[in-house]
Protein backbone atom coordinates (compact mmCIF):
# COMPACT_ATOMS: atom_id res chain seq x y z
CA UNK A 1 0.00 0.00 0.00
CA UNK A 2 1.04 3.43 -0.87
CA UNK A 3 -0.40 6.89 -0.40
CA UNK A 4 0.31 10.18 -1.13
CA UNK A 5 -0.67 12.88 1.56
CA UNK A 6 -0.97 15.86 -0.69
CA UNK A 7 -3.09 14.42 -2.36
CA UNK A 8 -4.88 11.79 -0.33
CA UNK A 9 -4.38 8.90 -3.26
CA UNK A 10 -4.05 5.34 -2.12
CA UNK A 11 -2.62 2.81 -4.64
CA UNK A 12 -3.18 -1.04 -3.50
CA UNK A 13 -1.31 -3.95 -5.03
CA UNK A 14 -2.85 -7.61 -4.05
CA UNK A 15 -1.17 -10.77 -4.75
CA UNK A 16 -2.42 -14.21 -5.58
CA UNK A 17 -5.57 -13.09 -6.10
CA UNK A 18 -7.77 -15.19 -8.17
CA UNK A 19 -9.47 -14.38 -11.43
CA UNK A 20 -13.29 -14.81 -9.78
CA UNK A 21 -12.02 -12.65 -6.70
CA UNK A 22 -10.98 -10.13 -9.09
CA UNK A 23 -14.09 -9.99 -11.29
CA UNK A 24 -16.19 -10.12 -8.40
CA UNK A 25 -14.23 -6.79 -7.19
CA UNK A 26 -14.53 -5.33 -10.52
CA UNK A 27 -18.57 -5.73 -10.32
CA UNK A 28 -18.44 -4.15 -7.05
CA UNK A 29 -16.86 -1.16 -7.94
CA UNK A 30 -18.98 -0.63 -11.06
CA UNK A 31 -21.75 -1.00 -8.87
CA UNK A 32 -20.44 1.52 -6.40
CA UNK A 33 -21.14 3.79 -9.80
CA UNK A 34 -17.55 3.96 -10.67
CA UNK A 35 -17.16 4.02 -14.52
CA UNK A 36 -15.36 4.66 -17.41
CA UNK A 37 -13.11 2.54 -20.07
CA UNK A 38 -13.35 -0.83 -18.94
CA UNK A 39 -12.44 -4.45 -20.37
CA UNK A 40 -12.69 -7.56 -19.06
CA UNK A 41 -11.62 -11.23 -20.98
CA UNK A 42 -9.86 -14.64 -20.03
CA UNK A 43 -6.45 -12.91 -19.47
CA UNK A 44 -6.96 -10.10 -17.90
CA UNK A 45 -9.71 -6.95 -16.30
CA UNK A 46 -9.61 -3.20 -16.44
CA UNK A 47 -11.51 -0.04 -15.12
CA UNK A 48 -10.40 3.30 -15.17
CA UNK A 49 -12.86 6.35 -14.44
CA UNK A 50 -14.73 8.09 -11.80
CA UNK A 51 -17.57 8.11 -9.90
CA UNK A 52 -20.60 10.09 -9.72
CA UNK A 53 -19.05 12.52 -7.13
CA UNK A 54 -15.40 12.69 -9.29
CA UNK A 55 -13.17 10.01 -7.31
CA UNK A 56 -11.00 8.38 -9.70
CA UNK A 57 -10.62 4.34 -9.41
CA UNK A 58 -7.87 2.40 -11.58
CA UNK A 59 -8.62 -1.08 -11.02
CA UNK A 60 -6.13 -3.68 -13.23
CA UNK A 61 -5.64 -7.61 -12.83
CA UNK A 62 -3.58 -9.92 -14.65
CA UNK A 63 -4.27 -14.05 -14.47
CA UNK A 64 -1.14 -14.76 -15.03
CA UNK A 65 0.37 -12.91 -12.71
CA UNK A 66 -2.73 -13.55 -10.35
CA UNK A 67 -2.16 -9.33 -9.49
CA UNK A 68 -4.47 -6.93 -9.44
CA UNK A 69 -3.76 -3.24 -8.85
CA UNK A 70 -6.32 -0.28 -7.31
CA UNK A 71 -5.22 3.29 -7.24
CA UNK A 72 -7.75 5.41 -5.76
CA UNK A 73 -7.95 9.27 -5.82
CA UNK A 74 -10.39 11.53 -4.33
CA UNK A 75 -11.85 14.40 -5.98
CA UNK A 76 -10.35 17.55 -6.04
CA UNK A 77 -6.74 16.24 -6.36
CA UNK A 78 -5.40 17.22 -9.57
CA UNK A 79 -3.99 13.57 -10.20
CA UNK A 80 -8.32 12.60 -10.61
CA UNK A 81 -8.55 12.98 -14.59
CA UNK A 82 -7.86 9.45 -15.14
CA UNK A 83 -11.02 9.19 -17.04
Amino acid sequence: VTSNTKTFQCAVVVTELSYQKALAYFQKLKSAGFGGTQSTDEDAILLTGVDNSGNGIFFSYNKEEKTGTVIYTPVGTSETSIA
